[in-house]
């Protein structure tokens, strides 16, 4: 116990207990003498203090009895002069030692406990930067430790702390430099935090100059990798900007009355009411003409140059509806359609699995897409989502494990039960996620739909017919023979199958995000204005111009619809493995 006496009675350990008396701020005691008062002549108080506890005014008992009589006088000075309320004192033996806070005292060491020893590393751990400064609570638990165990603890424990304290300080640097302003904030900062341990305390200086490099180093690395960065996204963005150059003399929307399509030495020329508007130049990059407005004509000159050039003309009705489409007999070739109508019930049922597996799995990435930039903003939409994901996952098992019985089992049936699952849990999402953006969806309606949010998916689901039914006859593939869908009066009913995997990646994304970009959309009598129309026509088709990634190079989606469907042709032909277009989100 002496050990701890000598302590004690440091300079040093008295200071710190003055240093905690002035930061409470209280008023002076009954001597009359206040906080400042007290501090001005510190320095002969600190003297006093020492040589009362020397002298033997306050000491440790050797007995029972003389610690009672302590206690008494200790009780009546505090209670009776300084007014303090104390808690119950407890007189135990010391020989074999005790236990107070946390902190253990034998005659020959002082420890602490293993659950104190956790706690305060704890307490240490939890500094961190906040407002070009350190925490306040982190600081605050590091004076704390500094003034009521750094004083009696051996340099063991304290030197245990300043490890733990100079790794948290790195963690700080290296995660939040960027919270950091500069080197000076940092410099300021570090002046609040002291070490513990007497080797630590000589070595302060260099041991926040090694912090400060720390952070110099963490920035000029960032500098050097944001260069590098910034050289990669000069390079993305003029690949973006060359890539939207080639596509858009891809593809060329009429939406005007009185338009007429020519051709001139130069290629197709357009003039509205005879005044000429615009030269389309020869190029290879023409592929389609896509009219979405009455009173347009087109020379017999024009149709022979498309032809020729295999430059598709799509014509769709004002409301949307595919009237039909101008192709080179290059398209027309029938070589898979016998085998097509010869397929197997089994093979049929393996291809409409994968189809409608394509679908519920684009379906799944879209929602997971547009839930990472809700979830937090609408807490609700969480709950709904959790049940879309599960019956989403729920019906891909029930569908992966569906087994054809016999030859003679209707497939279609069962297979679109799957898909119908999960398409009105995938539009109850979409329904809750356009709830803030007050554009009236309740529910998916397909023909007699009179809201927005359904005239337009229509309106750009019969865009993407036109290119899924293009690149059908394309890949000399039946339209008609349909895997899923039952063709009735010569209907497209393979095309709708294909068009299933695509829905949702091509057109519904699209008509989500004009939406909730708040673009100026209208509606008038169940038909969208003729700027509507235009717009998200222009959207839709720069979206089947977008590169993204498949099976390992950057393709356009619209090459990726032309490459779905020769690997189906490829399935209907042989027995190769079809895999379906699963988009990345």
């Amino acid at each position: 116990m002496e050990t701890l006496f000598r302590k004690l009675c440091q300079t040093r350990t008295l200071l710190l207990a003055w240093k905690t008396v002035k930061q409470k701020g209280s008023s002076g005691g009954v001597d009359g003498v206040s906080i400042d008062e007290y501090d001005q002549d510190i320095g002969s108080h600190i003297t006093q203090i020492q040589n009362e506890l020397k002298s033997g005014d306050w000491k440790l008992c050797k007995n029972n009895e003389d610690a009672e009589l302590l206690l008494k006088t200790c009780s009546d000075y505090l209670q009776n002069r300084l007014l303090l309320r104390l808690n119950d004192p407890v007189i135990g033996e010391t020989k074999n030692g005790f236990e107070f806070l946390g902190v253990r005292l034998t005659n020959t060491s002082i420890s602490i406990s293993k659950e104190k020893q956790t706690k305060l590393e704890m307490r240490i751990r939890e500094l961190s930067w906040e407002e070009n400064s350190f925490s306040k609570e982190g600081l605050k638990s590091l004076d704390g430790i500094h003034n009521y165990y750094a004083p009696i603890l051996p340099d063991y424990y304290l030197t245990l702390f300043d490890n733990i304290l100079l790794g948290r300080l790195e963690e700080i640097i290296r995660s939040d430099w960027k919270a950091i302003k500069n080197k000076a904030a940092l410099c300021a900062a570090l002046k609040q935090i002291c070490f513990f341990s007497e080797k630590n305390i000589m070595l302060n200086g260099q041991l926040k100059g090694d912090l400060v490099s720390l952070f110099l180093g963490e920035k000029s690395r960032e500098t050097s990798e944001s260069a590098d960065e910034k050289n990669r996204k000069l390079i993305k963005s003029r690949k973006a900007e060359y890539r939207r150059k080639e596509n858009a003399a891809t593809e060329l929307v009429i939406g005007t009355y009185g338009t007429y399509i020519g051709v001139t030495s130069s290629g197709i020329s357009l003039k509205v009411f005879g005044k000429k508007q615009a030269d389309i130049p020869p190029t290879q990059n023409l592929k389609h003409i896509t009219v979405i407005s009455n009173g347009v004509s087109i020379s017999s000159n024009a149709v022979g140059y498309c032809m020729d050039n295999q430059i598709a003309v799509d014509f769709f009705s004002p409301t949307g509806q595919h009237q039909g489409s101008i192709l080179s007999n290059a398209f027309m070739s029938c070589s898979h359609w016998h085998r097509q109508v010869m397929m197997s019930r089994i093979k049929r049922c393996e291809l409409a699995k994968k189809i409608i597996s394509g679908k519920l799995k684009n379906q799944l990435n879209l929602v997971k897409y547009f839930h990472k930039y809700h979830k937090k903003q609408n807490m609700n939409l969480n709950e709904t989502f959790d049940s879309f994901s599960m019956k989403i996952q729920e019906n891909l098992t029930n569908l992966k494990n569906y087994r054809l019985a016999d030859e003679n089992e209707d497939y279609k049936e069962k297979i679109m039960s799957f898909e119908a699952v999960g398409a009105a849990a995938y539009w109850d999402y979409l329904k809750d996620l356009l709830l803030d953006d007050d554009i009236g969806f309740l529910r998916r309606e397909r023909k007699g739909a009179t809201d927005l949010f359904n005239c337009m998916l229509n309106y750009g689901y019969s865009i993407l017919y036109a290119r899924i039914w293009q690149s059908v006859l394309q890949r000399r593939l039946n339209p008609s023979e349909g895997m899923i869908h039952t063709s009735r009066n010569g209907s497209p009913a393979f095309v709708y199958d294909v068009i299933e995997m695509f829905r949702c990646q091509a057109v519904d994304r699209v008509v989500i995000s004009l939406v909730q970009k708040k673009e100026s959309l209208s509606i008038d009598n169940g038909r969208l204005s003729d700027e509507t129309k235009k717009l998200l026509v222009a959207n839709i088709v720069e979206r089947l111009n977008r590169y993204e990634m498949y099976r390992g190079r950057e393709c356009r989606l619209c090459d990726i619809i032309s490459l779905q469907v020769r690997d189906i042709g490829d399935y209907i032909s042989s027995d190769s493995t079809y895999r379906p277009y699963v988009a990345k989100w």
